[in-house]
């Protein structure tokens, strides 16, 4: 394995680029990735198994609860819909 010093030196010899062989994986990786287009497949690729359609669709329930929990969203809107309504 490289130290950091040698991994530093030769990024500064490529100007800071990948090592060909790297982008080449790099590029490679991100072009599968892209042509994740269902969740079974997304989990796969995690590392995890697929769950059931109902079960996912409570998990993003639960997480948009817990966002607007916290204030991420809602509150600027409702905010806005309040001023709007009174004018």
């Amino acid at each position: 394995m490289k130290d950091l010093e040698e991994i530093k030196s030769q990024y500064d010899l490529r100007m800071c680029r990948l090592d060909p062989k790297m982008e080449e994986e790099l590029q490679k990786e991100v072009k599968a990735i892209q042509q994740i287009n269902t969740f079974d497949k997304y989990f796969k690729r995690m590392g995890f198994p697929p769950i059931k359609m109902s079960k996912l669709n409570e998990i993003l329930k639960q997480a948009v609860r817990n966002s607007a929990e916290k204030g991420y969203h809602g509150a600027k809107k409702e905010a806005a819909d309040t001023r709007v309504s009174k004018q």
